[in-house]
């Protein structure tokens, strides 16, 4: 059975002890306490000490005032060991001492509790080392861009307008510009609406030769022209950036790249479109946000 051991000093300067192996002891001013304290020095029950399987608690039945161990206020706390419960005024010596077994079986399981914390940290900390490993960017082998980057527009593929007529292949063409344009305004925040774009000058312009209106049909070329040329450098510097941002270890700015990059090439198939997405999903992963697609100069 467990045995211990409290020494109370009161505010006069007398001191009792006591010495019980009873699995409950009581602290306060009521006549029933183990520990009785001074009318108006504590309520009637005001501490429990309580043997448990997993050693001594400290309990406040009142908070009036608050109970302290070892300095600390309480509502519930473990007893560790040799400590201080205070009471306004009264100091309580507590000692969990040694039982008939020869064993000091607080501070064994203490100590046993002791082990069991320092290998739960151990054990965090491991799963953390192998979250961290497994979502850190691999080898150059996965960061290197493929070769097989796809073209952004068909290749030899020719628009052509969907009147054959004069009068409503210029209103067709009439209509292919104004969202064509409206597409380019988007396109340095959405670079599909400017690739979009392109194709929607190519389709004006062969509606402007439908209706004989040659003179339009020549500007709307040279303006998809202009276009489709700023639309190709773009997509060369991001994926300059990115490079660079992968090789650097600047996973920011990697993810943001990557997202870009993605807009330009949404509809193509084939490994550059495949690597581009799992680079991007592994830096998500590694960073724990859903990136941006945005191309913010």
């Amino acid at each position: 059975m467990d045995v211990i051991q409290f020494r109370v000093r009161h505010p006069d300067g007398r001191v009792d002890t006591l010495v019980t192996e009873a699995p409950r002891v009581l602290i306060g001013a009521g006549s029933h306490c183990e520990i009785r304290l001074p009318i108006g020095a504590a309520r009637v029950e005001h501490v429990a000490i309580q043997s448990t399987p997993a050693g001594w608690r400290a309990s406040a039945r009142s908070l009036d005032p608050v109970p302290r161990l070892d300095g600390v206020e309480f509502t519930e706390a473990p007893v560790l060991g040799d400590c201080v419960i205070m009471i306004d005024q009264t100091r309580i010596d507590v000692a969990p001492s040694t039982g008939p077994g020869g064993t000091d079986r607080t501070v064994t399981q203490v100590k046993a509790k002791r082990s069991v914390r320092v290998y739960l940290y151990l054990a965090l900390g491991l799963a953390c080392w192998v979250g961290l490993y497994a979502a850190r960017p691999r080898a150059k082998t996965s960061t290197q861009e493929p070769e097989d980057v796809p073209a952004l527009w068909p290749v030899g593929a020719a628009e052509t307008c969907p009147q054959t007529g004069p009068e409503p292949a210029l209103a067709a063409a009439g209509a292919r510009l104004d969202l064509a344009v409206a597409k380019e305004e988007r396109s340095p925040f959405h670079p599909e609406d400017g690739l979009a774009a392109v194709t929607l000058y190519q389709s004006a312009e062969a509606c402007f030769r439908v209706a004989g209106h040659n003179a339009d049909a020549e500007q709307v070329v040279a303006e998809g022209k202009r276009l489709r040329r700023d639309m190709t450098d773009r997509f060369r510097e991001h994926r300059l950036r990115l490079q660079r941002a992968l090789a650097v270890e600047e996973w920011d700015v990697a993810e943001h790249e990557s997202g870009v990059l993605l807009a330009f090439v949404q509809s193509a198939t084939g490994d550059y479109a495949t690597w581009l997405s799992n680079t991007r999903r592994r830096l998500q992963l590694r960073h724990g946000t859903s990136g941006s697609r945005s191309d913010k100069r």
